[in-house]
């Protein structure tokens, strides 16, 4: 079924995303001795593209691929977007702040969990600690 490989393969690439988003933050705090003031620098510019990327999942619930309502989906994807959009690209303050540096880390850990439980049980494996997760 090509539309249960393509949601497999966007589930695989948006968690290959999110896990090489928590990579950078968590190398970036591990080399600078914790200091989340330069996180910003090395992972905002992939977290915004990472981030944007979740705009197909409002396609997805759109065309019928998937069975999520378009209203809750688009309001979660917009209110992402603003912040990473609107809040941490417009406001420099921001970008040195621990909360970015937490909602960067918060993010990461979620999606990862989510994409790959979605890939996994569309090729019909049910890993218990996914579930757990």
């Amino acid at each position: 079924n090509i539309k249960t490989g393509y949601l497999v393969l966007y589930n695989a690439a948006s968690c290959a995303g999110w896990s090489y988003v928590l990579g950078l933050v968590l190398s970036e705090l591990a080399q600078n001795g914790g200091d989340f003031t330069t996180v910003y620098d090395r992972v905002g510019w992939i977290l915004m593209i990472v981030q944007t990327g979740a705009i197909l999942e409002l396609v997805h619930a759109i065309v019928g691929f998937v069975r999520s309502p378009i209203l809750t989906t688009a309001f979660q994807i917009a209110s992402r977007l603003f912040l990473v959009w609107g809040v941490v690209d417009i406001f420099p303050e921001v970008q040195s702040h621990w909360a970015f540096t937490t909602m960067a880390i918060a993010w990461s850990i979620t999606e990862c969990v989510r994409y790959s439980y979605y890939a996994f049980n569309l090729v019909g494996v049910q890993l218990y600690s996914l579930l757990w997760c």
